[in-house]
């Protein structure tokens, strides 16, 4: 009938209203892949704490008083923004003193609780990642809650499959962009790969330069090549490792030595400008 008692029948009344009002905008919320704001769950702990604290106008007229329009504005803020009302200098009619706590039953019942408000969980999320195999690429959409997908693999090809694979035709930096849609909203996410299509079968030797130790532990020198303009690693298969040039020491007699610890044991490609050796890590 609208009145709210602090007797037994009519808190375990209200109490049965609160559940049936929670599980309609749970069913709403998850029918529209939405989230709402828990003001009535912020009611019904100030309620159930204490029913001599009125956040109604009386117990026969459910319209929110100052108290209860306060809480009800923090609410809000706390659901919208995902950060805390607690600190606002905003006091609407109320007293400073008054506040802090009704910002705080605000902010818990919310932040405390962001799954049970379905607040972030139909969020659209978009990322990938990928492999590379010499001039293939496999991508892996790990983007979550999306309508459609939409690739520009950054050599003039696109797909709308949600996991492709992708072969390169030549070498070099590109740049992958995912596209995610869902309803009227969309989001992107670019990533740079590198694609090295190496015949590991074609060597240029030069018996004027000396690379030692080899096989090696952690590090390896290179010894008789004047102008080194560039050093790469290929693993076996002819796919680019990244080389971090602080990796590379150039040492007094010109020679320069380079620190392959991170590198697992097993058979590289070095190539030292246009120069290639095959190097072996112990």
């Amino acid at each position: 009938n609208g009145v709210w008692g602090s007797n037994p029948d009519d808190i375990q009344a209200y109490n049965d209203s609160m559940d049936l009002v929670r599980s309609n905008f749970e069913y709403l919320a998850d029918s529209t892949e939405l989230f709402f704001a828990p003001v009535g769950e912020a009611f019904r702990t100030k309620w159930n704490d204490s029913q001599a604290d009125l956040l109604w106008v009386d117990t026969g007229d459910l319209h929110p008083n100052p108290r209860g329009s306060y809480i009800t504005a923090c609410v809000f803020y706390a659901t919208i923004f995902q950060k805390n009302s607690q600190g606002t200098d905003v006091t609407g009619s109320l007293a400073p003193i008054e506040i802090n706590d009704l910002q705080i039953l605000a902010d818990t019942t919310v932040l405390n609780n962001l799954p049970d408000w379905r607040i972030n969980t139909y969020n659209l999320y978009s990322n990938f990642n990928v492999t590379v195999t010499n001039n293939q690429a496999s991508f892996n959409n790990l983007s979550q809650n999306v309508d459609s997908v939409e690739w520009d693999f950054g050599d003039g090809s696109t797909s709308s499959e949600i996991h492709p694979n992708h072969i390169y035709n030549q070498t070099g930096d590109f740049d992958v962009k995912l596209t995610t849609y869902k309803g009227d909203c969309n989001e992107v996410v670019t990533k740079t790969i590198s694609i090295a299509i190496l015949d590991i079968n074609n060597f240029e030797l030069d018996g004027k330069w000396n690379l030692y130790p080899n096989p090696f532990s952690n590090a390896i020198k290179i010894e008789g090549i004047e102008n080194i303009e560039k050093i790469e690693i290929y693993t076996i298969t002819g796919q680019k490792l990244l080389l971090n040039d602080q990796l590379m020491t150039k040492n007094r007699d010109q020679s320069i030595t380079i620190d392959l610890s991170g590198l697992a044991s097993g058979i590289y490609i070095l190539k030292v400008n246009d120069i290639m050796q095959k190097i072996i890590k112990e």
